[in-house]
């Protein structure tokens, strides 16, 4: 039995490179708050919370992504048994 490949979204989170590019950018808005509070003259459109956000987002997906592989292995799994038995 061959593995599908799995689709563009599955393999965009599950890259490193996203994990570098969402940790830079969760960097960025730290440095951003951080120079806000030092320096009140400072102004930024990005604020923590959009960190926590972007945070929050990526988990959801992963985790979506996660359990949609769970979930279709065990369907397969499934599927191998019935037809396992119907052989038998």
């Amino acid at each position: 039995m061959t593995k599908k490949n799995p689709s563009l979204i599955f393999r965009i989170f599950k890259s490193h490179t996203f994990s570098l590019i969402v940790g830079i950018l969760l960097i960025l808005v730290g440095i951003i708050e951080i120079c806000e509070t030092v320096i009140p003259e400072f102004e930024s459109f990005l604020e923590v919370h959009h960190g926590i956000l972007l945070i929050g987002v990526t988990h959801v997906v992963k985790a979506l992504i996660y359990i949609l592989e769970g979930t279709e292995g065990a369907l397969i799994t499934e599927i191998a048994e019935e037809i396992e038995e119907i052989i038998d």
